[in-house]
């Protein structure tokens, strides 16, 4: 870590520490950079890996059921704060919006 790095952790709906991020870019409210930790459950990695599946293969019909069960964990910068938005995750990568 340089002292110019800057890093953001991100929380479930309980208050559970998920993801370190190592931020490399920020446009408006636009979030983009690289998951350094990760201490997602196996439950919910396990939807987030058949979203990329479903993604990859082309399966969008699956796709509202996860995004729904995504948007339940109730992601977010910091406990009893509103969620981000449109997160995704592409394998270290990760792109969401600020509230």
């Amino acid at each position: 870590m340089t002292k110019h790095e800057q890093y953001l952790n991100l929380f479930d709906k309980g208050g559970n520490l998920i993801f370190v991020i190592k931020i490399n870019r920020v446009i408006d409210s636009r979030v983009s950079g690289e998951i350094v930790k990760d201490y997602r459950s196996p439950q919910m990695k396990s939807i987030f890996d058949q979203y990329e599946a479903c993604v990859n293969d082309q399966l969008f019909a699956l796709l509202d059921d996860l995004e729904r069960q995504i948007e339940s964990m109730g992601i977010n910068l910091e406990p009893g704060q509103p969620p981000v938005t449109n997160l995704q995750i592409f394998d270290r990568n990760i792109t969401f919006e600020q509230a």
